[in-house]
């Protein structure tokens, strides 16, 4: 297993829909302040994927990191697709889903010695234990 290394930055990129990878940036930038190699973009209406691709690329390589995780809105939809379609030509692994827990805990974790798989895995799991249903009668309970 490979590890993430302290000298070695990760790379992240959120890449979804419209403007909400950047809602996401300025979210997490109000919760945890400015962070290092962390870029969004966004596919618009129009927008043609194999131009998404390629600037996803350039970003990728913009941050000069070695790893890269890129986040996408949905598995299978287009920003999905095209961030696929970069894969070989970046070093990155894709996770989908993305949700505000996921990035938080990478931004966290991603200068500690975790192996990168470890790191994956923990993310997504902490992505989905965020994902709670509060009912009326749960709160009444207390």
């Amino acid at each position: 297993m490979s590890s993430t290394n302290q000298n070695e930055t990760l790379g992240i990129l959120v890449c979804t829909h419209s403007t909400l990878a950047g809602g996401f940036k300025q979210a997490i930038e109000m919760l945890m302040g400015p962070q290092e190699n962390f870029e969004t973009i966004g596919l618009y209406e129009g927008d043609d994927i194999m131009d998404l691709s390629k600037k996803i690329i350039e970003l990728i390589q913009s941050m000069q990191t070695h790893k890269n995780v890129i986040f996408t809105d949905l598995f299978g939809a287009s920003p999905t697709n095209s961030a696929a379609m970069t894969l070989v030509d970046i070093n990155a692994s894709i996770v989908t889903g993305v949700n505000l827990p996921m990035l938080a805990e990478i931004l966290t974790l991603r200068n500690q010695q975790l192996p990168f798989e470890d790191l994956l895995m923990d993310i997504v799991a902490k992505g989905k234990d965020n994902i709670r249903i509060i009912t009326k009668e749960m709160i009444l309970e207390g």
